[in-house]
Order: structure tokens, then C-alpha cells, then sequence
């Protein structure tokens, strides 16, 4: 018999057949932003407070910092990069009250950068000039996106792909587009990145030769239909 538990980031449901003692995630995206939380230096584990957080930027100094597990250990969703996260909605909000204080841009941690800055947006290793007129579009279908989260992760990777100069994924309708540098990159290296991390991706632009291609098939078997009836009918 399946029952469900809750996803260790977002908490929407996971189904399980068997008790487990590890962490579970509902997607491949969850479980990289999982894992970017608790690998974040932005937050060391204060000694004198159980269960909290604080910021040790600006001095320099490790000591207090937890490990992996000890992060684990403690409620996470209470640091801020956790909460800018929510704000930015890489992370579904289950709470049941929405915080009402403002929060800033998930593109101001240093810790989750979408790679929109001038010095990132070409991709590592692209070295094309903003304004060139050489780049081309691709426009694709992604599957097996289960939540935000999932989204945000391809969006950061593609962006931050050699030779990718935009990227953009939608989580609610499955969508995404990228604008590429042909000379450094192919939409079969896009494919397959979005193929390395666990996604399946379709090309949308092929569709309307598929189309011509089906409407040209139909047309042939009316054609050859129509001249089986008439020696039928002779």
C-alpha cells in the first residue's frame, strides 16, 4: 500500500510504498536546490542558538559552522535564503499564511543567482558581443517538470551554458525558450543538458514541418484512394 510524505523543500506529496530514512524529493529540482541550501556559506550554525541561523559575512571566520548534517538537522526553512527562494517562487509556498514582510529578489543572494548579470547572461566561456544579430532561437517542450523548482534549475543551467546568451523555462506551461549563439553551441547540446539533469525536452519548432509532412501523406493516400475507387467502379 503507497502513502504519501511530504518533499524535505517543498512538502508537496511524495508517494512511497516501504518507510525510508532518507530524504525524499518529489523532483531532480528540488533535490539540487535542497542541496545548494545546505552547501551555502552564507549561513553558519550559531552554537548559542538551537535551531538558528546566522549571517557570518564580513568577518571571515568559520567557527560555529555546521555540516551538512547539522544544517539538516534544523529547520532550514527558517534561514533567508530559504525564504528569498519562496519569495522568488523557485519554492511552491505551502504555508498557510503568506509572509507579509517585503522580500528582497532572489537575484540578489549571491548564494541563488539566476546568471542575468552582464558578466554571466553569455554563458561560461562566450565572449559575443550583446548586440550581434547572429543568434537564433529555440523554442522547446520540457516534461517532467513537477514543480518551480524544477523550472528554476534548467533556467540557471541553460543560462549558464557556454555559448547560451538568454534562457527562460515556465513551469506552468511546460515551455522553454532559449536564444543561442550558433557557432558555440546546437540545440542538440541544449537537448542534451536538459537530458542530463533528469528532464525530457521536444522542440517546438519542428512541428510545423511535421505538419506539412502529415499533410502531404494524407494528400497521397486520398490521391491513391480515389484512383482504386474509379478502376473499381470502370
Amino acid at each position: 500500500m503507497k502513502t504519501s510524505i511530504p518533499c524535505k523543500l517543498c512538502s508537496l506529496p511524495v508517494k512511497i510504498s516501504k518507510p525510508q530514512t532518507q530524504d525524499l524529493f518529489c523532483c531532480n529540482g528540488c533535490k539540487m536546490v535542497y542541496t545548494m541550501l545546505m552547501e551555502s556559506d552564507q549561513y553558519n550554525l550559531d552554537p548559542s542558538h538551537s535551531g538558528q541561523y546566522h549571517s557570518n559575512q564580513g568577518n571571515g571566520s568559520n567557527q560555529g559552522k555546521g555540516s551538512n548534517q547539522d544544517k539538516g538537522s534544523i529547520d532550514f526553512k527558517k534561514t533567508k535564503l530559504y525564504k528569498q527562494c519562496v519569495a522568488a517562487g523557485v519554492i511552491p509556498d505551502t504555508s498557510e499564511r503568506k509572509p507579509t514582510f517585503d522580500m528582497p529578489s532572489i537575484q540578489e543572494s549571491p548564494e541563488v543567482s539566476s546568471g542575468n548579470s552582464p558578466n554571466d547572461s553569455y554563458g561560461a566561456g562566450s565572449d559575443v558581443h550583446p548586440d550581434s544579430k547572429n543568434f537564433l532561437a529555440l523554442n522547446f517542450q520540457i516534461n517532467n517538470m513537477w514543480c518551480p523548482a524544477c523550472a528554476w534549475v534548467l533556467e540557471n543551467a541553460l543560462t549558464r551554458s557556454r555559448g547560451v546568451i538568454k534562457a527562460s523555462c515556465n513551469f506552468s506551461s511546460d515551455r522553454g525558450n532559449v536564444l543561442y549563439d550558433p557557432i558555440k553551441t546546437s540545440p542538440e547540446k541544449i537537448f542534451n543538458m536538459i537530458e542530463n539533469l533528469g528532464y525530457t525536452s521536444a522542440s517546438l519548432d519542428k512541428k510545423p514541418q511535421k505538419n506539412v509532412k502529415e499533410f502531404i501523406r494524407l494528400f497521397v493516400t486520398l490521391f491513391l484512394t480515389m484512383n482504386v475507387m474509379m478502376l473499381s467502379w470502370a
